[in-house]
């Protein structure tokens, strides 16, 4: 192979080109292959500012001369601006200038010009496609329904959805306070032979049934029913549970006979139903129930139903005064003895329908605004793979609000730090598009190409990787009641055997997906100019068709309050981990037989649940495992990499640097002979394209050698299938080089015969 020689071409949308001479500091050069730390992809860059004048040089192939382009760069600065984009176009040849092809494209970074006393001006290159765009943008909220992008071009907007949003069974509890000072609630009042006992109601623990009045401890000569003094009015439909127990004291002006009852009453649809629960006959001056009653009625009440518990007292004669104590009388036994309230109730709503994006469509409405390419997302995991039942939607798209009235706006970074957190993603970039798919995509084992005689080798550990601790679950969770800790969508703490060292994780979801709080979002959409705390957070939805996800993929759910009526069951915490199990378990490998343990919860961690064994999760485990909410993972031996990093500079042709270009996402295979070699990521490449020398840091897989593939240690590029499976395709072509670019033999224009069978 000839020594290599490169071509520099300038570009302008205005000025059109300029091949230029080879700039300074292009023998210090380097293209570097950098793993994000964020995406997980390896990135090329140019990492060596380039120096530019006008003096000409001549080419010794063709004899043209070859002007330095700083003229022509300074001219664009000057009439365009800091924002001027200026193409650089790198090509390489290694057939003595017969042929050449590209190997990096990249834009002058016109804010970082040094110039020197204006004859040199030396500028930084940056990429030039969307992946500079997007991690430039990527902060800046978005309208997805928006039918341009950001530099103000036409494009097609992703189709929303509009879903089904059927009723969750909310518990909501009602619990009296039995604690406070009960001389202040006793009531007198002039009466006549009939008259109602009303309890003070304002006094609780808990206060989550609604709608609810207070009238106060009282004697009143009306009948509540007949005049509404309710003692709650539903405010949802459902099931309704009271309990208590009802003590009281009467003190009348003069000995009395005296007939008392306390009844339980419902007024539905203007019927009354009504329920006595104590009766009690005397004669005398001082009436006492302090043994208290105990009533315990179930009802089930429709949105506007009145409930009502009251006394009534009739006397033989009529009464000047009467004192009322509604639950003990200290003077004259000495003992306590309180009135008591429980209310539980099981409530529903009528279903509504709410506007929302599929979590691919919304990335894709995101990125294509970004890099003004559309369709901009590739994805089989969200496309059709597991990750993509889930649709997202604001709160205020919950409450019943549409995209014209309240527009979509998100950022890239609001977009992967809801979804990544929950699906354990990588991003990269192809081509012209991004590519997202799980995380282990980007961690394929596989190797690309094979280093044999490697030495002079340092080794350290990539402390990032090494964990003591998981925090997993979402950011937001808690809804206003005390109903809300039953979401499991809350979050975990899990603990590593890392007792001295390791760094702590926090792996917590920006969107909301509890299901409580879902529910309660949507019930607010009743009172549309409420406000309401969680109006501008994004929902995610776990969704089964057009409808939220239930239990039905579940054998079964236990722990969960009404577990057949709840979202979200499949994105809980523990699920989550177990989604990111392969990324915290490589520093866990040695000792075997470690755990990984539940240290801490909130909200619901006492929920289980096992899918259905043809589920798209489901594990290859006979039973399906039970996934315990407060539950420790075995570590097992499905990780992506361990921590520990080898570090060394190793020849590298042009060819081997596009082959491992071309196969990011593979490992490549390292050994300090020829055989034996160990599968290796590249978490950095500095290579050199006039010394031909790269400079790695790697990651190793694990200690089991890869299987040795032919001769010529290249990995079948041209189908993409491995050569050492048993009967993979094989080049035939001798042994020259292929160009993994174009699938030719270099130098030769032609493209080599592929034979099916084993390696050889």
């Amino acid at each position: 192979m000839a020594f290599p020689l490169f071509q520099f071409t300038l570009e302008n949308s205005i000025e059109g080109t300029l091949e230029i001479k080879e700039p300074e500091g292009w023998d210090d050069g380097v293209l570097k292959l950098e793993r994000n730390k964020d995406y997980h992809s390896l990135v090329e860059y140019w990492d060596q500012p380039l120096t530019f004048d006008d003096a000409e040089a001549t080419d010794i192939f063709s004899g043209d001369t070859l002007p330095g382009g700083l003229e022509w760069i300074k001219n664009i600065e000057d009439t365009q601006g800091i924002g001027a984009i200026i193409t650089i176009r790198i090509k390489i040849s290694t057939d003595s200038g017969v042929s050449f092809r590209q190997i990096f494209l990249g834009t002058l970074a016109i804010d970082t010009v040094k110039e020197i006393d204006f004859y040199k001006a030396e500028y930084g290159v940056l990429r030039t496609d969307g992946w500079a765009k997007l991690i430039n943008r990527k902060s800046i909220p978005i309208d997805i329904e928006a039918i341009v992008d950001l530099d103000g071009n036409s494009i097609v907007p992703p189709i929303s959805q509009t879903i089904t949003l059927p009723s969750q069974i909310i518990r909501s509890e009602f619990e009296r306070d039995t604690g406070f000072d009960m001389n202040s609630t006793q009531a007198s009042s002039a009466v006549g032979t009939t008259s109602y006992l009303i309890w003070d109601n304002s006094n609780v623990v808990v206060d989550e049934v609604e709608d609810r009045e207070e009238y106060g401890s009282q004697i009143s000569p009306q009948n509540p029913t007949e005049f509404s003094k309710y003692l709650f009015k539903a405010k949802y439909a459902g099931s309704y549970r009271f309990r208590g127990g009802i003590p009281y004291s009467l003190i009348f002006s003069s000995s009395v006979n005296v007939t008392s009852k306390f009844f339980f009453s419902v007024i539905s649809g203007g019927s009354l139903t009504e329920t006595e629960l104590l009766s009690n006959t005397a004669s005398a001056t001082v009436f006492e129930q302090y043994a208290a009653t105990l009533f315990d009625e179930t009802v089930n009440l429709s949105a506007g139903d009145e409930v009502y518990i009251y006394g009534r007292v009739t006397t033989n004669i009529s009464l000047s005064e009467m004192i009322y104590a509604p639950d003990f009388n200290y003077i004259f036994l000495g003992i306590d003895v309180y009135t008591t309230l429980f209310v539980t109730s099981d409530t529903f709503f009528p279903e509504t329908t709410t506007k929302a994006f599929n979590i691919k469509s919304a990335g894709e409405g995101i990125l294509s605004k970004i890099t003004g390419i559309s369709p901009s997302l590739l994805s089989d995991y969200l496309t059709s793979g597991c990750g993509a039942i889930y649709s997202i939607m604001k709160g205020l798209h919950i409450r019943g609000y549409n995209f014209t009235e309240k527009q979509f706006f998100l950022s890239f970074n609001e977009w992967w730090e809801g979804i990544n957190p929950i699906l354990n993603l990588g991003l990269g970039y192809e081509d012209t598009q991004v590519r997202i798919e799980p995380k282990s995509y980007f961690y394929d084992p596989v190797p690309s190409v094979y280093l044999d005689f490697v030495n002079m080798i340092e080794r350290s550990y990539e402390v990032d990787r090494v964990i003591k601790s998981v925090e997993i679950g979402y950011e937001e969770w808690s809804a206003e009641s005390k109903s809300g800790v039953d979401d499991p969508q809350s979050k975990r703490t899990y603990t590593t055997s890392l007792s001295v060292l390791g760094k702590d994780e926090k792996i917590l979801s920006k969107f909301v997906a509890a299901s409580l709080a879902i529910e309660q979002t949507r019930r607010n959409g009743k009172d549309k100019t409420k406000d309401w705390k969680l109006d501008d957070k994004t929902f995610i939805i776990s969704m089964n068709g057009t409808t939220p996800e239930l239990d039905e993929n579940f054998i079964f759910i236990s722990g969960l309050l009404n577990s057949s009526s709840r979202y979200n069951s499949r994105i809980t915490p523990a699920r989550n981990y177990m989604r990111w199990q392969n990324y915290v378990d490589g520093a866990l490998q040695i000792p075997s037989g470690q755990e990984v343990k539940f240290s801490a919860g909130e909200g619901n961690y006492s929920m289980q649940s096992q899918l259905k064994p043809d589920d798209c999760e489901a594990t290859d485990q006979t039973p399906e495992p039970i996934i315990n909410e407060k539950g420790n993972f075995d570590v097992d031996d499905n990780f992506l990499c361990t921590p520990k990093m080898y570090t060394f500079d190793h020849p590298l042709t042009q060819e081997e640097y596009d082959t491992i270009n071309a196969n990011k996402n593979n490992a490549i295979a390292v050994s300090r002979t020829d055989t034996n070699h160990l599968a290796c990521f590249i978490m950095n490449l500095d290579f050199k394209p006039t010394r031909l020398i790269g400079t790695f840091e790697v990651l190793v897989k694990g200690l089991a050698p890869v299987p040795p593939i032919p001769e010529d240690k290249t990995a079948n590029t041209l189908t993409g299938e491995s050569l050492f499976t048993g009967y993979s395709p094989t080049v035939t072509v001798a042994s020259l080089p292929i160009d993994t670019l174009t699938g030719q033999v270099i130098g030769t224009g032609f493209s080599p015969t592929v034979a099916v069978g084993p390696p050889a």
